[in-house]
């Protein structure tokens, strides 16, 4: 079980493209006939996307917890216990630790979810930023030689461990980012027809 949850820190892909294909889910297409009856019955524009918001950032705080948990639990179903206790006790900590680095990607597929007119466009939409994010952000660290700005990227520090300043640096910008996009998208809805 410890190298399960080895490699599921070191993969920081996974996560991220899980939650770019559960984004678009949660939040569905913003034009539909739900909305029109939310707003019809009094509920401000920027209040749907609050709860929307706060509906995607709760199951991305499931999907953190329950990705390393089963990986965990199938590792020693097939091989063996032992330590697995320490195992899942690093793994909620790998799960407290992501949520925050997760939170601007949320925010980033929020923000497709309220620009692109359909759930399906904004899956693909997702989907393509993550790769586009996780390649890029990979490759320009590699080159920078491990020292330099990258290190503070979000994507690069969910494959890396402990809390460092990289980290905590990386985990304001990505709130912060979830903020910046979550303003962005109550000014693109409030003036969009719904």
């Amino acid at each position: 079980p410890a190298a399960a949850l080895r490699s599921i820190a070191t993969d920081g892909m996974m996560l991220p493209l899980a939650l770019a294909v559960y984004g678009p889910l949660v939040t569905g297409s913003l034009s539909g006939s739900l909305t029109r009856r939310w707003a019809a019955a009094g509920f401000k524009r920027s209040e749907i996307l609050a709860a929307k918001l706060c509906h995607l950032l709760f199951g991305c705080a499931v999907l953190l917890a329950l990705y390393p948990l089963l990986t965990l639990l199938a590792t020693a179903l097939l091989q063996s216990p032992d330590g697995l206790a320490e195992a899942l006790t690093g793994a909620v900590r790998y799960s407290l630790r992501a949520f925050p680095l997760c939170c601007g990607l949320c925010g980033l597929y929020f923000l497709l979810c309220v620009l692109l007119p359909t759930s399906a466009a904004a899956m693909g939409g997702s989907i393509g930023l993550t790769i586009l994010i996780g390649v890029f952000s990979q490759r320009l660290y590699e080159n920078d030689f491990g020292g330099g700005l990258m290190q503070y990227c979000p994507m690069i520090q969910l494959g890396e461990t402990g809390f460092t300043k990289a980290y905590a640096a990386a985990a304001v910008f990505s709130v912060l980012l979830l903020i910046l996009c979550f303003a962005v998208s109550v000014f693109w809805f409030n003036r969009k027809e719904l």
